[in-house]
Parts: structure tokens; sequence; C-alpha cells
């Protein structure tokens, strides 16, 4: 068993606690079907990219704040598809607070 003394840890959510990759994904093509941006060309570099810099990337003559602060809202109030990796919670619960 591994065992660490630290003062904190840091997780990044997304791709360490839970998988939601179905779920952002999804977002992403339904943003691209509406504003007219080509699908293909979004999923080849949308992936480890910030999403304003993904927005200017692909749609440039959008508002590239407007358009993320819109999707970071699609985001938060659509979880279907975000699943928690196994062991994430009780891993979490392990911690000292």
């Amino acid at each position: 068993m591994l065992t660490m003394n630290c003062r904190a840890i840091l997780f990044d959510l997304d791709g360490t606690l839970v998988d939601s990759a179905t779920r952002v994904e999804r977002l992403w093509v339904e943003w691209s079907k509406r504003r007219g941006i080509d699908t293909g060309s979004l999923l080849e570099v949308m992936h480890g990219r910030r999403a304003d810099e993904t927005i200017r990337l692909v749609a440039p003559h959008l508002p590239a704040l407007d358009e993320y602060r819109s999707l970071e809202e699609e985001e938060i109030a659509d979880m279907e598809g975000v699943r928690p990796y196994p062991g994430a919670g009780e891993l979490l619960g392990s911690l000292s607070a």
C-alpha cells in the first residue's frame, strides 16, 4: 500500500475522478452543429485544449468569451453520461479533512 504524507492534494476532476468524455464530446458536437462549424474539424482540435482556445481555432468569427460561457452553462446543466471512475469515491472518502 502506498502511503503519502502531504498537506494538500489537488485533483483535476475530469479524466482523473470522473469520466465525462461522452458528455463533453456530445455538447461540443451539438454546439458545432448550431453554429455551422464543421464537426470533423472541431473533433480534430478540441481534445486537450481549453474551450476558449478551441472556439478561437474553429470559429474565429464568434465572440469566444460568450460562446465559452454558453458552453460552460450547458456543461454544468447536463450531467448525462458523467460517471465516476471506479474507486474515486472510496479514495476521496479515505482522505482526511
